[in-house]
């Protein structure tokens, strides 16, 4: 079954954090992100559907993308979040992160305007 992502994912290899159940997780690698979603590499016994919460820092002290999640896939140390909530300053660092890493930055912008919030 083949599944037509909204978003655009791109590799932005930085440290991260990951809470789930109250246990918060050091993320490993951060395998892709979108403004949609993120994979993760952690060693954290989840399930499909658990809330968590990610935390991206930034190079600046004190800036880091906070974002609320579901866990939607699981595969090996590997987890797929689903972004459901997250503040104004988080979304726009996150679409700054997006468009600037990204390879096709006018693709970006136009996701952005189709649908600027996350769905």
């Amino acid at each position: 079954m083949t599944e037509k992502r909204r978003f655009t994912r791109i590799v932005f290899t930085v440290r991260a954090e990951c809470t789930v159940a109250g246990k918060t997780f050091a993320v490993k690698r951060l395998i892709n992100l979108s403004v949609g979603g993120c994979m993760i590499e952690i060693n954290a016994e989840v399930a499909i559907d658990d809330e968590c919460e990610v935390v991206i820092p930034l190079g600046a002290e004190g800036l880091y993308v906070n974002v609320k999640g579901r866990v939607a896939r699981i595969a090996d140390d590997h987890i797929g979040v689903k972004f459901v909530s997250i503040d104004p300053e988080s979304l726009q660092h996150l679409q700054n992160i997006i468009k600037y890493n990204s390879p096709d930055a006018e693709t970006i912008e136009d996701e952005l305007k189709d649908h600027p919030g996350l769905l």
